[in-house]
């Protein structure tokens, strides 16, 4: 796409193509920044899904699933699920310490 701009600047008004050239920076920028807020936000969540919580701490979805079964985390504290069949939630905080 960066290229496409640079072609599209080379046919360009000198002037309009540096404010034009200005504001694609900005907007790079901002679009940088949402981008890091929205991941820091990601990193602060404390309970996620069984699978997502595997994928963070580089293991497979089984052997954690294993893990919890061995009662290696405590129930309630690293990890919890309202039935025998729902979703199970870890509490990524608490795992960390666990791990």
């Amino acid at each position: 796409m960066r290229t496409n701009l640079n072609t599209l600047f080379s046919i360009m008004d000198k002037d309009k193509a540096a404010i034009l050239e200005g504001v694609i920076s900005d907007l790079e920028s901002k679009i940088e920044t949402i981008q890091s807020s929205l991941n820091s936000q990601t990193s602060l969540c404390k309970w996620v899904v069984l699978n997502k919580a595997a994928e963070q701490i580089g293991m497979t979805t089984p052997a954690l699933r294993h893990r919890i079964k061995r009662d290696q985390y405590p129930e309630g504290i690293v990890w919890k699920q309202r039935s025998r069949k729902s979703t199970i939630f870890i509490n990524l905080v608490e795992l960390e310490e666990y791990l």
